[in-house]
């Protein structure tokens, strides 16, 4: 089963993300969305093609889209914003498999008063 991969975010968490995704044998395209130029230089002779996709976090629409004419089997979300503001739960509510916490999972480190009103609840 071969697998087509859809990685959110333009910096280098992504950039490794992608760069070890392509090397997998598993994996037969790995898509950077929004990506840069340098992630594209990160496919090796013997891994996964590694291209850019011109679609942001904040196009759901363009994402599910994305997804859906590409086969995508699996997105990682790299960024703490599209986490928050709800992406993973948006796609696994179009049957997609999402590698990331759903908003509310991410509020630990997108929100800096979220843990702080947390802790100040005491034991449980």
């Amino acid at each position: 089963m071969t697998a087509n991969i859809l990685v959110m975010g333009p910096g280098g968490r992504e950039h490794s993300l992608a760069w070890a995704l392509a090397r997998h044998p598993g994996v037969q395209v790995v898509g950077v969305a929004p990506g840069n130029g340098g992630m594209v230089s990160a496919a090796t002779e013997g891994s996964a093609a590694i291209v850019v996709a011109s679609v942001t976090a904040a196009d759901r629409t363009g994402i599910l889209r994305l997804c859906r004419d590409e086969a995508v089997t699996l997105v990682a979300i790299g960024p703490e914003a599209p986490l928050a503001a709800g992406l993973a739960d948006d796609l696994r509510a179009h049957s997609l498999t999402v590698f990331g916490p759903g908003a509310d999972g991410s509020q630990l480190e997108a929100s800096k008063a979220w843990p702080k009103q947390l802790s100040s609840l005491g034991p449980r």
